[in-house]
């Protein structure tokens, strides 16, 4: 099943990949190491802002400095950081950029970087052309308050958690339908874990426990042959070896919060 599929892909050499895939897989694949696949910093004592500030005073107190144990300097900017994040997120009140949305259905979520939205565009009441909020990044516009550790009393903390909540579905990628759709449950997966967020109450105010039903869901869309693959395309989904690593970081995500 799972195992006996990843061994079979296995077989297929670093050469094989880069050439059937492209230059532009081999830098997804680069950003996903990077990034989605990184520990997460309230789990692992090597990352996220905390464990970097704890680091931090702990080769002050022996006399030493960031370049001299790295051999190269950092200087982390978290408020700038904070900032962009800040302005990816369709939420007047802290974000003045002329693309944000004045929509009800819009406010808290997020788009795909200032200026952009993979989910289109919507017109204002005033005329102006605004950004459409969507799942996945709203997801990952919730992970890096997470990793910059904000107050959960924050304004935007509250916001993208509002909307996530009154978006909450396992059936698609709100916003977007069926693409990016195992990117979304990844994404989901880690953004409600980190916050400790066991069940989710619905606009109607019904709680879903969201572990349960993402994990029954992945569980009956598997293949027989062990892997998954999204039927829409967009973003390489069709490969069954990026959405395997997908549904399986999802349930790995779950396993460790039970």
């Amino acid at each position: 099943t799972i195992e006996e599929y990843i061994k079979i892909q296995n077989t297929i050499s670093p050469q094989e990949v880069e050439i059937g895939l492209g230059l532009r897989a081999k830098m997804l694949v680069n950003n996903l190491r990077k990034i989605s696949f990184s520990p997460s910093p309230t789990l692992d004592s090597d990352t996220g802002r905390g464990a970097i500030l704890r680091r931090d005073r702990v080769l002050q107190r022996e006399g030493k400095t960031l370049k001299e144990e790295e051999g190269a300097s950092i200087d982390l900017d978290w408020d700038a950081a904070i900032s962009f994040v800040s302005k990816c997120q369709n939420l007047p009140s802290h974000n003045t950029e002329k693309w944000v949305s004045q929509h009800k259905d819009d406010k808290g979520g997020f788009v795909y970087f200032p200026g952009s939205s993979m989910a289109g565009e919507i017109e204002n009441e005033d005329g102006s052309i605004a950004l459409r909020s969507y799942g996945s990044m709203s997801y990952a516009g919730l992970l890096s308050f997470i990793y910059a550790e904000m107050d959960a009393k924050d304004p935007r903390v509250v916001a993208v958690r509002e909307w996530l909540k009154k978006h909450y579905t396992i059936h698609e990628n709100p916003g977007m339908g069926p693409q990016g759709l195992y990117y979304y449950y990844h994404t989901m997966s880690k953004a409600l874990s980190l916050s400790g967020v066991t069940e989710i109450e619905t606009e109607g105010g019904k709680m879903k426990d969201w572990r349960k039903e993402l994990s029954l869901h992945l569980l009956n869309l598997q293949s027989s042959d062990g892997s998954w693959i999204n039927e829409n395309g967009r973003w390489w989904e069709k490969d069954p070896v990026l959405v395997t690593s997908y549904a399986l970081l999802t349930l790995e995500r779950i396993y460790y919060t039970l």
